[in-house]
């Protein structure tokens, strides 16, 4: 008899470790498109094609099939409403289905892939993983502008060149103070998994203090009310619901002595980012957005 659970593999490479590869693809980079390659898209349909080839392993049946299709059949229906009632014109609302339904088909994905306990595990410390690489990336951002007397600016410029993308950030007369990623909305959850858990998800204690200081000093700048906000009750709820032991008290201690060592320029974060300019722009762009939202 056949072995469902035997990896699959296409070209060598395993139907785990594709699909493992489209969901880092999401995290790490910043758009789909790298120097005009749809890189996402090619990962998406390279992902079909491993579920496709071991469909009883994910446990594919024609009835989630049926109901896949059917859904992506009621998500295009927004494409002819959206001409028929004048809202939109163009390419605008084939945009948007596309959008949509890849934002959908992903969530659907990730509930093929986790089938058990340890691919739930897996699939966590793949997300884990990924946040920290996006880190780093900014690790090294500030550091090579600080050797080289460059701002973060300019490299984020860069990115947003080759990726076709304009990612957020804001020049400080400095380094930079503003350097964030789309991803960087799980930064919260990310610090609540490192928190919570001790060696669940296969991490040793002394990466988990490595991922956490990467996150936090990820999450310091990007510079966003709403993730300084969610991470600090991520930090709160990671310790507060579980037993304080050694490595909880290595963190607490280890954060304390970073914000005591930056408490200058942390300061003048906070400072910079709730000064009334700021606050009138950031807002204002909400505002604005409001109505068009409204209508849409």
């Amino acid at each position: 008899m056949k072995d469902l659970t035997a990896p699959v593999r296409l070209g060598g490479i395993s139907a785990d470790a594709v699909i493992e590869l489209f969901f880092c693809a999401c995290i790490i980079l910043p758009s789909g498109s790298v120097g005009g390659l749809n890189v996402k898209q090619i990962f998406f349909v390279a992902t079909l094609l491993a579920l496709c080839m071991r469909a009883g392993r994910f446990g594919i049946t024609k009835a989630i099939g049926r109901n896949a299709i059917l859904l992506l059949a009621l998500l295009f229906a927004w494409v002819p409403l959206a001409y028929l009632t004048g809202r939109s014109d163009g390419l605008l609302p084939l945009s948007q289905f596309k959008d949509i339904a890849v934002t959908v088909a992903t969530a659907f994905l990730v509930s093929l892939y986790i089938t058990d306990e340890h691919k739930r595990d897996r699939f966590v410390r793949v997300v884990l993983y990924s946040i920290g690489i996006t880190s780093t990336i900014k690790v090294i951002a500030y550091a090579y502008a600080a050797v080289t007397g460059s701002t973060v600016s300019d490299i984020v410029r860069v990115i947003n060149e080759v990726f076709d993308q304009n990612l957020a950030t804001l020049d400080d007369g400095g380094l930079g103070a503003r350097f964030i990623f789309v991803s960087d909305a799980l930064l919260p959850m990310g610090l609540y998994a490192l928190l919570s858990t001790k060696g669940r998800f296969g991490i040793s204690a002394k990466f988990s203090i490595l991922l956490t200081m990467l996150f936090v000093f990820s999450a310091v700048f990007a510079f966003s009310r709403f993730i300084w906000l969610y991470c600090a009750v991520a930090v709160a709820l990671g310790i507060i619901t579980t037993r304080l032991d050694r490595i909880k008290l290595v963190y607490i201690v280890l954060v304390g002595l970073t914000a005591a060592y930056f408490w200058e320029e942390l300061t003048l974060l906070y400072d910079l980012r709730f000064s009334a300019d700021q606050l009138d722009f950031s807002d204002g762009l909400r505002d604005e957005q409001r109505g068009p939202l409204y209508k849409f």
